[in-house]
């Protein structure tokens, strides 16, 4: 198969109604009149009907106009997943505004410089958690203030948005220190909703699990596919999710039908119990994404749930790009493959000059189609770098490319393999992280010099998927005369760097190691880890020097 047939999109024979209507929270609203006494929304306290979903997010959306929300401004919100995450943010599309998604188990520091990426003129709260947040320019809006909520009007607002308005900013690792603002359009969801609902067959009568952090492009997904297609989202606490039996519990007492989670989770799913497919007989569809799905764990899948259906979706913060409905029984030489375009995206395989790679040889991955996020907030140079134009483009269509940074290949059945990162930005536990984030970071402390920060994957031991499960491990070179417990300078990550950017171990050198040309030798570091391995396998040791090479 040659890379231009490989780079059109799937046919279709319906066109989804998500599709036509471009603004996700007018889908919500058409179910809200058609379907009111549905269930929208359960979780541990009980449940909102479409109906209640709807008048609250109306109060919210009449209470943010009246605050002075305008069109397009950009309205963080802070708040733990819950009924009122939902119902608030469908309240801020309502009002015509952009939703920021924030988690208030973010450090202080970490938000700060969310902040200074973007200028959010109005932030979504409530009282309870306003001690976590930095100082901030934002007029702060409590939903626990009667005197401002209660008053306001539960009937529906007139609609400002338009499909090519700003819907929602996510926030992805950025090499600078500084978070990357992902700007979604309306219209940028609503396909990307369309894609996902085609694919994972979700209907009004079935239930997501909301499950993933509220920052993330996943949590988008889980709260709103479901109420664009008049379903329902699950919401699970983060100690539920946390909790293998605990979670197994929730989403049997849910009666679950969807799912997405990194692999991971599902390996521990999967190693929690024995009767899964009693227990969980309602949930059929198990998507996966963020990281490298094994052939072993997909056979260990389907010995345990032989009748539901696990799919493998590759896509970034910036965008879903690829699925691959697994098969039980059929065995995959390396990694499951991450499958063909989803419908109305081009994916291309390029080398440095955006030429295409033949078949079977690696090369970039590269996305063109409207189901992908907008661009970057504030970040010009980075938007040139990343979105250019597309060479293959002949009919204005597809007009724009994002490169991933990913590399992957057409293997012999005309799937794409996913072979891993270019350059510096990695997955952990299914989060993009930019080493050089975790370096500036390391940097900014007093006694630092210099610091390097590492992917590694376990080996070697244990069970061989284990080997996917990226982690870091950073080097630090101290000033001259300073002294740094270990304790000290991880709470010092702590509260600037989000946990799964976090060093799993940290050396302490007397000087990071060169190469004859100047640059830092990795490969001496690899030995040093080889050395410290087994006195090394968890928390923060020191070690003055290196082993000689």
């Amino acid at each position: 198969m040659t890379m231009q047939s490989f780079a059109v999109s799937l046919p279709t024979t319906t066109v989804s109604p998500i599709r036509l209507a471009g603004i996700p929270h007018i889908l919500f609203e058409t179910w809200a009149d058609l379907s009111p006494e549905s269930t929208a929304v359960s979780g541990e306290n009980g449940t909102l009907t479409y109906l209640e979903v709807e008048q609250r997010a109306n109060r919210i959306a009449n209470a943010l106009r009246s605050a002075g929300v305008q069109k397009d401004d950009l309205v963080a919100l802070f708040l733990e997943r819950g009924p009122d995450l939902v119902c608030a943010l469908i309240g801020i599309l309502k009002a015509g505004a952009a939703f920021v998604a924030l988690d208030p188990k973010t450090p202080k520091e970490a938000l700060a410089r969310v902040f200074d990426s973007v200028d959010c003129k109005f932030l979504l709260s409530r009282s309870t958690l306003t001690a976590g947040l930095p100082p901030t320019s934002a007029r702060v809006l409590l939903l626990d203030d009667d005197a401002w909520l209660s008053r306001q009007p539960v009937s529906r607002p007139t609609s400002l948005a338009g499909p090519h308005d700003p819907a929602c900013v996510l926030f992805t690792s950025g090499s600078s220190g500084k978070p990357k603002a992902v700007l979604y359009l309306h219209r940028n969801l609503a396909v990307r909703f369309s894609n996902t609902t085609r694919v994972s067959g979700f209907d009004q009568f079935s239930v997501f699990a909301q499950s993933s952090p509220v920052t993330s492009i996943d949590a988008i997904d889980e709260i709103l596919l479901p109420l664009v297609n008049g379903g329902c989202t699950a919401i699970l606490p983060y100690d539920t999710v946390t909790n293998p039996h605990r979670l197994i519990e929730s989403l049997t007492t849910h009666s679950v039908t969807h799912i997405l989670l990194v692999p991971s989770l599902l390996r521990v799913i999967l190693a929690a119990a024995e009767d899964l497919h009693t227990n969980l007989a309602a949930l059929r569809t198990w998507i996966i994404g963020g990281e490298p799905l094994t052939s072993a764990l997909t056979c260990q899948f389907y010995e345990q749930l032989p009748g539901a259906a696990l799919i493998n979706f590759y896509g970034l913060t910036e965008g879903d790009a690829t699925y691959h409905v697994t098969s039980p029984g059929f065995h995959y030489d390396t990694n499951v493959p991450i499958g063909r375009p989803v419908q109305d995206t081009r994916v291309y395989l390029l080398d440095e000059n955006l030429k295409a790679v033949p078949d079977g040889q690696a090369g970039e991955i590269c996305l063109a189609g409207e189901g992908l996020s907008h661009k970057y907030l504030n970040c010009p140079e980075l938007n040139a770098e990343r979105w250019v134009s597309n060479p293959f483009a002949t009919d204005g269509s597809y007009a724009r490319l994002f490169r991933t940074g990913d590399t992957g290949r057409v293997n012999s059945d005309g799937q794409i393999e996913y072979l891993g990162r270019r350059g510096r930005l990695i997955k952990v536990r299914g989060f993009c992280v930019e080493l050089d984030e975790v370096e500036a970071v390391l940097a900014q402390h007093p006694a630092v010099d210099q610091g390097v920060a590492v992917a590694k994957q376990p080996g070697g031991k244990g069970d061989a998927s284990s080997r996917h499960q990226m982690f870091i491990m950073a080097y630090a070179v101290l000033k001259h005369g300073e002294a740094i417990s270990s304790d000290d300078l991880r709470e010092f990550l702590q509260d600037r760097l989000p946990d799964h950017a976090l060093p799993s171990m940290i050396f302490f050198l007397d000087a990071l190691p060169l190469s004859a040309n100047g640059k830092i030798d990795f490969y001496a570091l690899s030995q040093l880890e080889l050395v410290e391995r087994e006195e090394c396998e968890t928390g923060l040791v020191n070690k003055s020097s290196l082993p000689s090479s």
